[in-house]
């Protein structure tokens, strides 16, 4: 996951809690900070100490894959919004895709984290035409998982539809990087983020970015719209009533607010 210092195994325990914890620095896996993955490595060790001293469980083999998949999570959900960069307002809206391209956006939403999970999607022409959607009820996962069932599930119609040029937007930072880095993982979900990654790879051209939620409210509103559906997965396609002022607001070009990083302000990588 990372590099360990020269003096890990050396110091004592107040300066050894204090200068990884203090440690910014990307790790090797995800480029997740360092003092985000100790402090969810220490964490977990407490808990599964006390698991198996009160609780007579047996000693888990696998707890670094649990907190490499929490560390993501905290990633995924938390870390943005304790970020203490000055931040500089900008109008924020769903960009068109190229001439010739289509734009896929999708997102997945778990409330409870883990709880009642869905996903939903939608692709659009460069005039940005409705050309189809989906929603999906997945059941119970985190956010994380129901990002990546929600990408899936977009790729998956993208490409029975035969479209050769596509840009894909998601509001889920992570989930963009981990399209982009081809670093074999050891975490719960690799099979998923194995399987997205391939189907990425079989569109002539193909382009992933990061975009902000302001940009990604149709895609949102889809997800949202999966808990209430009966059937588990659903192809939508023309707008229903409930999404249509969300794609009115992209299709005109309207923008929303957004305090961004001065590094970011596109919303995009």
């Amino acid at each position: 996951m990372g590099v360990l210092s020269s003096d890990f195994f050396s110091l004592d325990l107040c300066s050894w809690l204090e200068n990884n914890y203090k440690t910014t620095s990307a790790s090797n896996h995800l480029q997740i900070s360092w003092s985000v993955i100790f402090a969810v490595g220490i964490w977990a060790l407490w808990n599964h100490r006390n698991r198996v001293v009160f609780k007579n469980m047996p000693s888990s083999q696998a707890i670094h894959r649990d907190v490499i998949h929490r560390a993501v999570e905290y990633a995924l959900v938390a870390q943005s919004t304790i970020t203490k960069q000055p931040r500089i307002a900008r109008n924020i809206r769903w960009e068109r895709p190229n001439r010739g391209w289509y734009k896929l956006n999708t997102d997945g939403s778990s409330l409870g984290n883990p709880s009642m999970a869905s996903g939903g999607g939608i692709l659009r022409s460069e005039s940005g035409t409705w050309i189809k959607a989906f929603t999906r009820k997945i059941g119970i996962a985190t956010s994380f998982v129901a990002e990546l069932w929600a990408l899936r599930d977009g790729l998956n119609m993208c490409l029975n539809m035969q479209i050769s040029a596509l840009e894909i937007d998601l509001d889920a930072k992570v989930v963009a990087n981990l399209m982009c880095n081809a670093e074999t993982l050891k975490i719960d979900n690799a099979s998923i983020v194995a399987d997205c990654r391939l189907l990425i790879s079989q569109f002539p051209q193909v382009k992933v970015s990061h975009c902000y939620r302001e940009a990604n409210r149709c895609a949102d509103a889809l997800a949202r719209l999966a808990c209430s559906q009966v059937p588990d997965f659903m192809y939508i396609n023309s707008p229903p009533p409930c999404i249509l002022n969300a794609f009115l607001f992209d299709l005109y070009g309207l923008s929303q607010m957004r305090f961004c990083p001065p590094s970011n302000v596109f919303g995009s990588f």
